[in-house]
Formats: structure tokens, C-alpha cells, sequence
């Protein structure tokens, strides 16, 4: 099936008006491409992922460079961590550390590495993922821990208000209703309003205007590339007193791109037999980060999954473009993140068929049987990333650019 078929076949029953700000947006560059088409990585390599032996571990299932960032958990601490687990699974470790390694290559050019700073860094992330494995510790980043660009990302977060947080989402002449700006929000009908009212007022179980979380607004969500499409909403809802109004983000969850792909032949890995796609969702995430964000929670509504927690900035990521031709910024930033995959799979480590904490830590020291392996495949998955992206461009614009 030519690769623009197999999107949008995949992609079938999602809002059109988002899902072409999708299919648009993945013209743009492989790197982008590889972050909306998870589920090509899936089927196409679990053959090849499943020859690369690794304990099995909760994975958040597409893990790339764009997936960390920083966020209030519900201390009210900003953390540096993991921040999407729509497609978590019980999967082979190294599922894991192949996806993120692919996504550094895919995003080579764009960053502007050479050749040889880019083996460096895939290095350093093999090592780094290795070793917090091997010491079968799990730690954690923020402000007083982290260093370089991620501790300055960490210290505005911790320094911004709440009030302009709000400000920047809503309407300055009239503060109770969202900007519709067409870049992080649109507009519903009155009709779909009512309908996206209803579905938020049920799964809060809020009823009087007096209740915190009593919505204000709704609108449709516009964010990341993946999920571009799905049925999602920002809320703009009372807080507690007239200056703490909050913003919410409820999204439907649907199965993991990882599921048909876990209990094959190759690999047999029976999942939890989870209530709904959010409950997955929710406690994955909940274990795999040191705290999960304020309000995270998994709830249905008229039979549909949907994963409710307080809005995070988008914005709120290391721009890796400014490195500014020093790799020493990459450097740490990159271990970071390798080390954070390794924490997040010791966090779940035993639970509901994950492999224990003795036997990552054990894979981890054994980092000379595997590190070749992976690093040849994800090179593969790369280079064959890039041509389904030089592929689809093409197809893309013979479907859509002629036609309009």
C-alpha cells in the first residue's frame, strides 16, 4: 500500500480539519514525519525490533527527541521528564531505546550535526541508557539537579505565573472565554460545544458554577503531531477564587500503535486487561515519571476513554536547534534523556509482567552484547524513514496541492 494510503488509513475517523494540519505538517521534515507516523515504526520493524533480545519493561512507545519536557507535577515542582505515554505498552526494553536512537538520526539535518558529532551523540545515549540501568537507581531531574539548558528551561518554568499562563490562553477582553487562535485552539459550534460541555461536565462530576473545575470555555485542542486528530479539548474552568482560573487538557485515548505487534510468535507479552485506554495511559505514566503531572486521570464518557490532566505548556521543551555549534550543550541534554528512559523502565520495573530492577540492572552491564545491534538497526529504521518521507512529500502534494 503506497505510504500516504497507509496514513491516512490509520488515521481514518479523526477530525479532517486537524488531521490536514497533520498530514500538512509532516511535509515539513523526516523528523517530523517519523514523530506523526509511530505506528510505521511498529509495523514495519517489529520483525527486526523482536530479533533485539531485552527485558520486557513499560515503555511510553514513541519515544523520541520532541517526547521530553518539562512540567508542574503535582508537588508543584517543575520536573525534566518523559511526557507522553499515549502509546505505552509492555514491550522489550529495547523497543525503546531503538525508537529514541532513530529519531536522533531522522533529526540530524535539522539539527545541522555532522556525520561524526552524530555517532558521538548515539554514543553517549547508548552509554547513558546502559549505565542508569545498571545502577538499577532511578532518579530524577530538576532545578537544583539539572545542569545547562535544561536547568534554565526548568528555572522559567518555576518562575512563571499561573495568572500569565491564563492570560496567554484566553481572550484579553473578555478573560472567561479561550483564544481561538487557530495555532493552539479551535473554535467548536454551538452544537459541538454543547456536546464537549457535557462530556467534560460528566467526567468531572461538576455541576454548580461555584465548583472548581466548573468549565468556562471548551474548544478543540491543537497540539503535537501524533495525535493531531483525535478527539481532544482545552477547558478553561474556575479555579479557587476569582484569579485561579486553570486550564485543562482532556483527550481521548485509543489502543496502543504497539498492541498487534506484542503477542506474536516472536514475542509473547500479554497485556493488562485495562478497564479503559486512559486507565493504561494514566498508570503507566503515573510510574514511569518521579511525580506525575497536577490532575491526571483516566475517565469514560458515553463509552469513550479519555485521559484528563492540567494543561502543559507546549512550549515548554529545550529548543535543540541553539546549540550553537557546541556539542557539550547536545552532550548533556542527550544523556539526560537516555538516562530518563532507563529511570522511568526502573520505576515500573515488576510491575504487571516487567522484567524486576536485578534483571534491567543485569542488561544494562551487558551494554557491549547489544549496543552494536541496536545502533545497526536503528540506522536502518532511519535511513528507510527518510525515504518514506521523500515518498509521501511527493504523494502529498500530487494529492493535495493540484486540488486546491
Amino acid at each position: 500500500m503506497p505510504i500516504l494510503d497507509r496514513i491516512q488509513h490509520y488515521n481514518a475517523g479523526r477530525d479532517p480539519e486537524r488531521l490536514q494540519m497533520k498530514l500538512a505538517a509532516m511535509c515539513k521534515d523526516p523528523f517530523v514525519f517519523l514523530r506523526g507516523t509511530c505506528h510505521l515504526f511498529y509495523e514495519d520493524w517489529h520483525p527486526a525490533l523482536a530479533k533485539l533480545k531485552s527485558p520486557a519493561a513499560w515503555i511510553c512507545g514513541d519515544l523520541h527527541l520532541e517526547n521530553f519536557g518539562s512540567y508542574k507535577a503535582e508537588n508543584g515542582l517543575a520536573y525534566f521528564d518523559l511526557n507522553d505515554f499515549d502509546e505505552a505498552a509492555l514491550a522489550p526494553c529495547l523497543w525503546e531505546l531503538t525508537r529514541l536512537l532513530t529519531s536522533l538520526l531522522v533529526a540530524q539535518d535539522t539539527l545541522k550535526l555532522k556525520p561524526k558529532q552524530t555517532t558521538a551523540l548515539l554514543d553517549i545515549m547508548v552509554q547513558n541508557y546502559a549505565q542508569a540501568l545498571a545502577e538499577g537507581k532511578p532518579k530524577w531531574v530538576e532545578r537544583k539537579t539539572a545542569r545547562g539548558s535544561i536547568r534554565h528551561l526548568l528555572s522559567d518554568l518555576s518562575k512563571r505565573s499561573n495568572q500569565a499562563f491564563i492570560a496567554s490562553r484566553t481572550n484579553a477582553k473578555a478573560p472567561d472565554t479561550l483564544l481561538i487562535d487557530g495555532k493552539r485552539a479551535l473554535a467548536l459550534d454551538k452544537v459541538q460545544k454543547q456536546a464537549a460541555l457535557e462530556k467534560y461536565m460528566k467526567a468531572m462530576q461538576v455541576q454548580d458554577k461555584k465548583e472548581f473545575f466548573y468549565p468556562l470555555d471548551i474548544a478543540r485542542r491543537i497540539a503535537g503531531t501524533g495525535s493531531l486528530g483525535l478527539e481532544r479539548y482545552v477547558v478553561l474552568v474556575n479555579g479557587k477564587g476569582p484569579e485561579r482560573r486553570a486550564l485543562i487538557d482532556m483527550k481521548a485515548s485509543n489502543q496502543s500503535a504497539l498492541s498487534p505487534y506484542l503477542n506474536t510468535a516472536a514475542i509473547k507479552l500479554t497485556q493488562p486487561d485495562w478497564t479503559l485506554e486512559s486507565q493504561r495511559v494514566a498508570t503507566i505514566q503515573a510510574g514511569a515519571q518521579i511525580l506525575p503531572p497536577a490532575l491526571l486521570k483516566a475517565v469514560c464518557v458515553d463509552k469513550q476513554s479519555y485521559l484528563i490532566k492540567a494543561l502543559q505548556p507546549s512550549q515548554d521543551r529545550v529548543d535543540l536547534t541553539q546549540w550553537d555549534g557546541k556539542l557539550s550543550v547536545l552532550d548533556n541534554i542527550f544523556a539526560s534523556m537516555a538516562a530518563l528512559t532507563a529511570w522511568a523502565h526502573l520505576r515500573n520495573a515488576g510491575y504487571l509482567g516487567a522484567a524486576n530492577r536485578e534483571a534491567l540492572m543485569a542488561f544494562g552491564a551487558q551494554v557491549a552484547d547489544w549496543r552494536g545491534p541496536v545502533l545497526t538497526l536503528a540506522k536502518q529504521v532511519a535511513d528507510q524513514t527518510i525515504h518514506q518521507w521523500q515518498d509521501y512529500v511527493s504523494a502529498y502534494q500530487a494529492a493535495f496541492k493540484k486540488s486546491s
